[in-house]
């Protein structure tokens, strides 16, 4: 398995807690590095000083739309700091072709400010931008819509099973458009369940030889265990597939 990135929002009641001390730990458990989703209040400069010592990196963030429209720069030069090449939008309420273009218009200058400083504005999908305008879903109507270089994607496994479509043949379709995958997994499509990345039917060795040059993300949003264990249980799985 290729190396893999935490997305930190799966800890997110650790980090509230002790933010640079759940940081630690998932560095220790051998993730390659972090994806964000809030910084906790602290500075880049102090996150980036903590990232170097714990020897780790920072592939992107989950940024909320209102926050990329109300100061671009700032969250890309945030970003930048840091040392990431992404910034990703993390949702939005797609339910029309009018939701499409509204959102693929801010989208778009977004994307425009983010080619200033080298970075690649994503979309996180969920499973309601499956819903079908014609022979296409919304979700890739999106990308029909946004001028070519200015979005890329984010296709979260999960979240496509949830939506009823093979979450591998969506990968081979999207994969020259997602410079990052988002590994989560389902038990099966009877529970729908989020579990460790061991205990469901997604194979995430298939997925990384769908998309050889895409970096892998592995988030888990509901947990039996304690969060912390069950990212370490997750990713000693995924360092052994």
């Amino acid at each position: 398995m290729k190396p893999i990135y935490a997305q930190l929002y799966s800890v997110k009641d650790a980090m509230e807690n002790a933010y640079m001390q759940t940081l630690r730990e998932i560095a220790l458990m051998g993730y390659t590095g972090v994806e964000f989703a809030g910084y906790g209040g602290f500075s880049a400069k102090e996150l980036r000083k903590s990232l170097e010592a714990l020897n780790i990196t920072c592939i992107s963030s989950h940024v909320p739309l209102e926050k990329m429209e109300a100061n671009p720069k700032g969250e890309l030069e945030f970003l930048r700091e840091l040392g990431s090449e992404f910034i990703v939008c993390p949702y939005y309420d797609l339910k029309t072709m009018e939701d499409v273009k509204v959102l693929a218009e801010k989208l778009n200058t977004i994307g425009e400010v983010a080619k200033s400083y080298k970075m690649k504005v994503l979309y996180h999908n969920h499973a309601h931008e499956f819903v079908k305008d014609g022979d296409a879903y919304l979700l890739d109507r999106l990308f029909d819509e946004v001028e070519a270089g200015n979005l890329y994607q984010e296709p979260d496994l999960y979240w496509v099973a949830y939506a009823g479509v093979d979450p591998l043949a969506y990968l081979e379709k999207v994969k020259d458009r997602s410079p990052i995958v988002h590994l989560k997994q389902m038990e099966n499509m009877e529970t729908k369940k989020n579990v460790t990345a061991d205990a469901g039917f997604i194979d995430f060795k298939k997925a990384a030889e769908i998309v050889k040059d895409s970096a892998f993300v592995y988030e888990q949003e509901t947990m039996d265990i304690d969060p912390l264990e069950a990212m370490k249980q997750s990713v000693n799985y995924l360092k052994e597939v």
